[in-house]
């Protein structure tokens, strides 16, 4: 993925998800935020890096939530942990997209 000149690959990625049930019809939606590179100039974002457990732990979460608010099954608690990791910088929200669109929860 080498959006910008640098060939980096954000791993501050945001998700964001809407529901809908209407006539017995299901729609979820999602978008996937990305972040600017820290070197450029430009306004485009650098798509995030998802390593697969997260993957696997965002899907479950949003399926568990459908589950329970559009068909009235028993919630398990959603999973809140996170992979661990070393940020070399702390969250940067002037160059978070998600930030940007009033969707992230690490915004100041």
């Amino acid at each position: 993925m080498q959006a910008c000149g640098h060939g980096w690959t954000s791993m501050k990625g945001r998700i964001a998800f809407w529901c809908a049930f209407s006539n017995n019809t299901g729609v979820v939606a999602y978008r996937l935020y990305g972040q600017q590179c820290d070197n450029c100039q430009g306004e485009s974002y650098e798509p995030a890096m998802w390593y697969p457990e997260e993957i696997e732990k965002v899907l479950w979460n949003i399926c568990s939530r459908v589950a329970h608010v559009f068909y009235g099954c028993a919630r398990p608690p959603i999973q809140l942990n996170r992979r661990p990791g070393k940020p070399k910088n702390p969250h940067n929200s002037e160059k978070c997209q998600a930030c940007k669109d009033g969707v992230c929860a690490e915004r100041r």
